[in-house]
This record gives structure tokens, sequence and C-alpha cells, in this order.
């Protein structure tokens, strides 16, 4: 009876090894349930610093149109050199960055519209009033909204409340990819 038992026990033993067995087979069988991981998150450029020499350093421009930066240096726009002159006293300096490069462009200049125009209300009206005179090529995938003059600045909506214009002194075939590279880089070091 003990040796029965025994055999009994062994034969448990077999069906339970061989149960085990299966059941790890039948397991290993399965794909694992895998889910995608979830695209990183779309973060939304709120505002950009007043001083547009901010926006990116020399460096980062040469990086991100793979051309020679110098120097990024603050500027008065156009508008302050003509009412300083008016007024009779030196200008001031803007919003406004030129950034020297080394190739037949002379330089890339960057715009950050003061305060109240930073908003898609005044993008659009500044699209629709250079529309009036020229047509604006609508730039898809940068930013909430792009668009360029003929002449070549681009105009980016990088938020909300949040656009800058980026030109080149010198418009050339090549400037519109380079602007385009120079806006992005923008965008990516403000999400």
């Amino acid at each position: 009876m003990l040796s029965a038992g025994y055999q009994l026990t062994a034969t448990s033993f077999r069906l339970t090894g061989t149960s085990v067995l299966l059941l790890v087979c039948a397991c290993s069988s399965r794909r694992p349930i895998v889910e995608p991981a979830p695209a990183p998150a779309r973060t939304t450029i709120t505002h950009l610093p007043e001083n547009a020499c901010e926006l990116l350093s020399a460096a980062q421009l040469s990086a991100a149109i793979g051309k020679g930066v110098t120097r990024g240096r603050r500027v008065p726009d156009i508008g302050e050199i003509l009412r300083a002159d008016n007024e009779s006293r030196v200008p001031r300096e803007r919003a406004v960055c030129s950034y020297d490069t080394i190739n037949e462009f002379g330089s890339i200049i960057i715009i950050v519209p003061s305060v109240s125009q930073q908003n898609a209300a005044a993008f659009q009206r500044a699209r629709d009033e250079y529309s009036q005179r020229a047509p604006a090529e609508q730039i898809d995938g940068l930013g909430e909204d792009a668009w360029k003059e003929s002449g070549g600045a681009l105009h980016v909506l990088a938020g909300k409340n949040a656009q800058f214009i980026v030109a080149t002194r010198t418009p050339r075939e090549i400037s519109r990819e380079n602007l385009i590279a120079a806006a992005q880089a923008v965008i990516q070091r403000f999400r």
C-alpha cells in the first residue's frame, strides 16, 4: 500500500510536472501584450523672450542652417531708426536680432513683435494686409501657422500668443530652406 501510495504520488507529480510544462509552453507561445508607447506630449509655446537674440545663439543658428554664423546682435528696426532720426536721438534697440553669416545672403534677422502683437489675430491681420499687396505662401507643418512673403520674410505663429519673423538681409534661392530651418530650431528650443 505504501508502494501504491508512492506510485500515486509519483504519478501525481508526473501529471503536475506535465501540467506545469504545458502551462509554461502555452503561456510562452502567446505573444505578450505590448501596448504602444504614447506619443510624447506636444508642448505649446506660450510666449517668447522680447530679446530676439535669446531665441537662438549664433552656434544654434549655424547648426540649424548648416552655414557659418559669426555672431548675433540686437539692432533697431527700420521704424525705430526713422523715428529716432525725426526726433534727433539715437535709435533704441528693439526686438530685432541680426545674425552675421558667412554666405551669400549676408545676415539672418529674427524679429519678435511687441507683446500686443503676440497673438493669432495680429498674425492673421499681418497676413491679410500683406495678401492685399502680394500673394503669401502658406508653409505647412511649421508651428501653429506660418506664411512667407514673396520678398523672403517668414512669419511664424509658434503658439497661441507667440510669434516671430525670420528673414535674410538679401533674399536668395536658398533663403526659403534656411528660413524654415531657423524657424524649426526656434520652435524646437522652446517646446
